[in-house]
């Protein structure tokens, strides 16, 4: 097979890590070993078998790891098996790609995941950001980041892994899923709660909480457009006592909050300029 075949494949290969998408089809070839969900050890090396299906013809292949810490090997002959080395700096559950290519000329491609190990016991966790600020409700997701470091003195990010748990004090103002993703769920405070071997850390989410009392809508001011998102929300329970629109804190937005909210207005009969 010529050189510039196998180049060409690794390129690509590099490609798709960076995010570009290939005109690859995912029939033909399939990643036979590793299993999907197979226990790895972080710094080891695995192999990945890439086996033809049906009548396919394989002319070259590849395989890696994302995050990618080295240019993939390419084997350009029967058996297809890659040596892969399982990044070092990342706990949990990470992607496992590989790319080939047929006597067509087809590129194909299949994909598995692997479930990264540490080699020792955790000595402690760090969570970024330290804390999760949502402006409004408007469908924003944020995450955050989850690392380990060990006894062995390694570290790496523990936030996909299946051992890291994710809980929301406060699931009327924002919930949290498996992979550390937070999102708004109206106005308010609440506690994210990471944990990890025994290890537990805790950051505040706020949503629609500024500095400036009866400022609803974070620019600085309180004034007509203030009033009016209060409004949209009244008679309705509060979501806790970080609720900025219960100005009264008394579990519920109703006409007394409105009231109290035409008080603070910063300019004269509310206006909004």
């Amino acid at each position: 097979m010529p050189p510039t075949r196998s180049l060409s494949l690794a390129i690509m290969g590099i490609l798709l890590y960076s995010g570009v998408s290939l005109d690859a089809q995912s029939s033909g070839m399939k990643i036979t070993s590793p299993a999907n969900g197979t226990i790895v050890t972080a710094g080891q090396s695995i192999t990945v078998t890439i086996t033809a299906l049906g009548s396919t013809v394989l002319q070259n292949a590849t395989a890696w790891i994302l995050p990618l810490g080295q240019i993939p090997q390419v084997i350009q002959s029967p058996p297809f098996q890659v040596a892969v080395a399982v990044p070092s700096g990342q706990i949990g559950t990470l992607p496992v790609v590989a790319l080939a290519s047929d006597s067509q000329g087809n590129t194909l491609q299949d994909s598995v995941s692997v479930i990264v190990a540490p080699t020792s016991p955790a000595t402690s966790i760090k969570v970024n950001p330290n804390r999760v600020l949502f402006s409004s409700v408007n469908g924003t997701v944020m995450s955050v980041n989850v690392s380990a470091t060990f006894q062995d003195g390694t570290s790496g990010y523990v936030t996909s892994s299946p051992d890291t748990q994710y809980t929301s004090s406060n699931t009327k103002v924002a919930v949290v899923n498996s992979s550390g993703q937070v999102q708004a769920v109206a106005p308010g405070m609440s506690n994210l709660t990471i944990s990890y071997a025994g290890f537990n850390a805790t950051i505040p989410v706020t949503v629609g909480v500024f500095p400036l009392k009866g400022d609803l809508n974070g620019d600085g001011a309180v004034d007509l457009n203030d009033i009016q998102i209060l409004l949209k929300a009244l008679n309705t329970a509060s979501t806790g006592s970080g609720d900025p629109r219960d100005l009264n804190n008394d579990g519920k937005i109703d006409a007394l909050d409105a009231r109290i909210l035409a008080t603070l207005c910063s300019r004269p009969a509310c206006a909004t300029h």
